[in-house]
């Protein structure tokens, strides 16, 4: 028979202080635990806990957790509380386990046997990871995965075999600043139409209270894909050299849109719905033969064949490197993200060698980690002729922390971007 033990935090943080327990001693694994709102908050060591059973957490309450990976085979029930620091939890129970309404930084399902569930809302911070193909993730709750300008949540390596059925929203954030962005979302089943909120056409002020929308002006639209074939063909001033209005079009993982974003928008958060894209996505480039015209009626460049935009299509960071070692056919083994504060795009080689590209027309590598791809981040590949192509898969994944490609201003005023939907998994779109 399970017994309840209190944190009363009477002396210190010190989770291995028996007087810091209601029962007078330490609890170990056997016993369930409840923190309630103290003047000192338990901080769970790296050593000394070999596990824990149930663990709730009442409102309001923070844990520390130090320990990597630290057992518990019972259920994490947050109440709307908060587990910070640098260590992880693993599920590894044999019976079911469920985890609910908690901020957390990180934690691992690492089960055998029993189904691990997610309710209420959990938002992860830094990481959730799958450890084999009997962890899958499932439940009628949402998985939010937070981000800030210094990081986004993500989750890790799913191995074949093993699903994400819960909800799953992935949040973007970056500086509110009128400029042009990138970006692509990892959930599927959503149209551009679900940006609704984001008010993607300009706006006008009437009384300094009202708006017009000019939706209907094609000149005035905020929303664009690229369609390679259509390089060398001109519509009207802004669709042209590729770029397309999109309307309403489908928003599938991978697919990457050129946004423009005010900071004056009423609300600062964006949503779509859909599945979550797990497993592979093979991405088939085209180089599409055409003329430019002679002057002076030119409204193209030779130069702009070939070129490919894409968006980065699971919720989570990925390596170059690993990502060029599957290209296949005529495709250059490069990769551009434009960066807004420069006015010009940022070029990352897998092999190093940059030779021959002038920086006057791109940053070579100028961000810190420019290898590793953020979640959502859009970027453009180039073929050299046709039939080229690469993919992006679970294993390509990173925890190594990347930069979403931004203008380089910090402000307090921010855009979020959020794209929530339950989870499914996808194989080689």
């Amino acid at each position: 028979v399970l017994t309840v033990y209190q944190w009363t935090g009477t002396l210190s943080n010190a989770w291995l202080n028996g007087n810091n327990w209601s029962g007078g001693a330490v609890p170990d694994q056997t016993f369930d635990i409840v923190i309630p709102v103290t003047p000192n908050n338990p901080n769970i060591p790296v050593g000394g806990v070999s596990g824990l059973s149930d663990l709730s957490i009442l409102p309001g309450a923070t844990v520390t957790l130090n320990a990597v990976n630290l057992p518990i085979t019972g259920n994490l029930i947050g109440n709307g509380g908060t587990i910070q620091g640098t260590g992880s939890f693993m599920f590894n129970g044999t019976g079911a386990q469920d985890i609910s309404n908690v901020t957390i930084s990180r934690f691992r399902v690492n089960k055998t046997a029993g189904a691990f569930t997610v309710s209420g809302t959990v938002s992860v911070t830094d990481s959730v990871s799958i450890a084999n193909a009997t962890s899958s993730i499932g439940g009628s709750g949402t998985l939010r995965l937070v981000s800030t300008l210094s990081s986004t949540g993500r989750i890790g390596r799913v191995p074949t075999g093993a699903t994400i059925s819960c909800a799953v929203t992935q949040e973007r954030q970056g500086p509110a600043l009128k400029a042009w962005y990138f970006f692509g979302s990892p959930i599927t089943n959503t149209t551009v139409a679900d940006w609704s909120e984001m008010s993607l056409t300009a706006t006008a002020p009437l009384g300094g209270t009202n708006g017009v929308n000019y939706q209907i002006e094609t000149e005035r639209a905020k929303n664009f894909r690229y369609a390679e074939p259509h390089w060398p063909n001109y519509l009207d001033t802004v669709q042209k050299r590729g770029w397309r209005v999109a309307s309403t079009n489908s928003l599938a993982p991978g697919e990457a849109y050129c946004v423009f974003l005010r900071n004056n928008l009423p609300s600062s958060v964006i949503s779509t719905s859909g599945l979550v894209k797990t497993g592979s996505t093979t991405f088939n480039l085209s180089s599409t033969a055409g003329s430019c015209g002679a002057l002076p009626v030119v409204r193209c460049s030779p130069t702009d064949q070939g070129w490919n935009l894409f968006a980065n299509p699971l919720p989570s960071q990925f390596d170059l490197n690993a990502v060029a070692s599957t290209i296949t056919g005529p495709v250059q083994s490069a990769f551009y993200t434009w960066r807004q504060a420069l006015g010009k795009y940022q070029v990352y080689i897998p092999s190093g060698n940059y030779a021959g590209f002038p920086t006057a027309e791109v940053d070579i590598n100028s961000l810190g980690n420019a290898r590793f791809l953020s979640s959502s981040q859009g970027f453009f590949v180039k073929a050299t002729g046709p039939g080229g192509s690469f993919q992006i898969t679970e294993n390509h994944k990173s925890g190594v922390p990347s930069t979403f490609v931004r203008t380089a201003v910090t402000s307090p005023s921010t855009e979020k971007f959020t794209f929530t939907g339950a989870n499914g998994e996808d194989s080689d779109e």
